[in-house]
Parts: C-alpha cells; structure tokens; sequence
C-alpha cells in the first residue's frame, strides 16, 4: 500500500468512530464538542465542559513503508499534547510491546480517552 492508501483507510471510517467516540465521552464526562479544521489533523475537535477545555485530536502515524497507526490526543491550552492511545485500521487500541510489535489492548478507545483527561484534569 502506499502512504496516501493508509490515510485513505482511517479517513473513510474516521466520521462514524468519532461519532461513537463522542457520544462515549460526553455521557462520561459531560463534555461538549465542536469540529475545528486544522491542516495536521485528520479530525479534531474543540472539547469542553464546565472544567476543562482542550483540543481532542486525530492523527495519522506512518510507520514505514507498510503500516500506519492513529494517534488520538488531547491538546491542552499551553500546547502541550496528552496522547490516549493509538490504534489500528480497525480503531482498536494498540500498544507497542518490547519486541517492538503492535499488539490490541482490550481497553477500549473511550476508556483510554477518559483516563487520560482526569490524568490531565488532576495534575
């Protein structure tokens, strides 16, 4: 596959697992959403509530010349990015283990999201 062709495979999917994504967090969290458009991201999203508000952000990552993995992040107001996780084609969590290979977690995205935000919202 090429470069373009792995971007290609998130992108087509990206609208339906965000939607998922959101409705996760907001009934979790209360938080609020708004689709901003900024060049680096495949989609990213103004978050807020009555405590907190960031950037919730979804990259594509190469990883040579035949993988590719999505990174989501919040973006807090110093500019200072709190990655959830990353996951597959697929949008399961992955995990790099120490040989080096990218392994499925069981957690899911939503839960990951959700733990880093109160890591973000305690420190």
């Amino acid at each position: 596959m090429q470069d373009n062709e792995y971007f290609l495979a998130f992108e087509a999917k990206i609208d339906r697992f965000m939607k998922g994504l959101k409705q996760s967090l907001w009934q979790a969290a209360g938080l609020h959403f708004r689709k901003i458009s900024t060049p680096q991201n495949v989609i990213s999203f103004s978050v807020w509530n009555r405590d907190i508000a960031l950037q919730l952000r979804f990259v594509v990552v190469g990883l040579g010349s035949n993988r590719a993995l999505g990174r989501l992040s919040w973006l807090d107001q110093q500019g200072h990015d709190h990655v959830c996780c990353y996951v597959n084609d697929d949008f399961q969590c992955v995990s790099r283990k120490k040989n080096g290979l990218w392994r499925e977690q069981k957690k899911p995205v939503g839960e990951a999201c959700l733990r880093r935000l109160q890591e973000i919202k305690t420190a």
